[in-house]
């Protein structure tokens, strides 16, 4: 007689433990204990994203075509801003900064790169329509230029200054990504989400996922608190750096859903889809989530500023530039994800050296 093990079941419990596992092991101060704590915490948030995703795409489809694309921005990044969150509160502002522009060249490169592989190992060639191309690549340019703006100024203003150009900067993103989401509201966004509703069967009663929801939204903060706790212990544990944690680490925690999210899409050959979950989701990072860790860093106490060194500027620059060259006309072949994937593999063992 064989077996048959159901993979949504085998997948809550492996959450739930994972979760014991975090709360027990954050009451000891042991090596071993930080180690099971930071794997545990970080495995029900991989798990924790997928669930929210489920969860959004479900939303999605009981509010309309109108709300749909807010419903994925607000929740399509919730791991990634309870992260933030949790990270300044705990006054790593390196890892925060590490964090903001490791989530956009991650989903530039790693997600965008992984979805064009697999969807042109299936189907050949991936086309899209070229203005949404063109729409996405203007908002990584401007938001390229607007996080270059602070080096331009390090050396003419002086250090409390340059916190006031971050709020101006904050208020600034966010309101352009407001006029970028309904300027190419129905004909880029809402109509390409519209078409994964047409995907969806059986969706979850809409109470049902307002719970779901909120219990993870909770779990999430809870396990995102356990997990910063142990970033400093992690580090030094197995000598690994700060930057190594913020740049590569946290973000491939944080984006879990857009990896999966982007890759399916693309192998579904809805590619205008996979480009707004992968290239959509960066420049959701540099408008919304940047801001919001401007917004806490005021809150808590823990200023924080959109003024970046030259290492992650650069690498900012480098992932934009290569992205406009994939997305400048309407077709993506699989040459063009490899050779993403391996400039991601580049950076993360360059970042695993420091």
């Amino acid at each position: 007689m064989s077996l048959k093990i159901n993979p949504q079941r085998l997948l809550f419990y492996v959450l739930c433990t994972c979760v014991v596992a975090a709360v027990l092991t954050g009451c000891f101060e042991a090596s071993v204990f930080w180690i099971i704590k930071f794997l545990a915490s970080s495995i029900s948030l991989m798990i924790l994203s997928i669930y929210l995703g489920d969860m959004t795409e479900n939303l999605a489809y009981w509010v309309g075509e109108k709300y749909a694309a807010l419903i994925y921005v607000t929740f399509g990044n919730i791991t990634e801003a309870i992260i933030i969150s949790s990270t300044v509160k705990a006054g790593l502002i390196d890892v925060v900064q590490g964090n903001i522009i490791g989530s956009i060249i991650g989903n530039l490169l790693l997600v965008n790169g992984a979805s064009i592989y697999f969807g042109c190992r299936r189907h050949g060639t991936l086309t899209f329509n070229s203005e949404t191309g063109e729409a996405l690549v203007q908002q990584l340019l401007f938001i390229g230029t607007v996080l270059f703006l602070p080096t331009l100024f390090a050396d003419h203003i002086q250090k409390v200054n340059m916190q006031y150009l971050s709020y101006v900067q904050a208020v600034v993103l966010i309101g352009m990504y407001v006029y970028y989401f309904f300027a190419s509201g129905k004909s880029k966004r809402i109509a390409n989400h519209a078409t994964q509703h047409t995907l969806l069967q059986n969706p979850w009663p809409l109470w049902k996922i307002l719970v779901v929801l909120a219990v993870c939204s909770f779990t999430t903060w809870g396990m995102s608190e356990l997990l910063v706790s142990s970033i400093k212990p992690m580090t030094t544990v197995f000598h690994l750096s700060e930057k190594f944690m913020g740049f590569m680490m946290m973000p491939l925690l944080g984006n879990i859903t857009e990896h999966l999210a982007a890759i399916r899409m693309a192998r579904r050959n809805l590619t205008e889809l996979s480009l707004g979950i992968s290239v959509g989701s960066a420049s959701q990072v540099g408008m919304i989530i940047a801001p919001w860790a401007v917004i806490c860093g005021f809150v808590t106490g823990h200023p924080v500023t959109l003024f970046f060194p030259g290492l992650p500027l650069g690498i900012l620059v480098i992932s934009v530039v290569h992205s406009y060259f994939v997305l400048r006309d309407n077709r993506l072949t699989k040459n063009e994800g490899i050779t993403q994937l391996a400039l991601y593999c580049l950076l993360f063992v360059g970042f695993l050296l420091t």
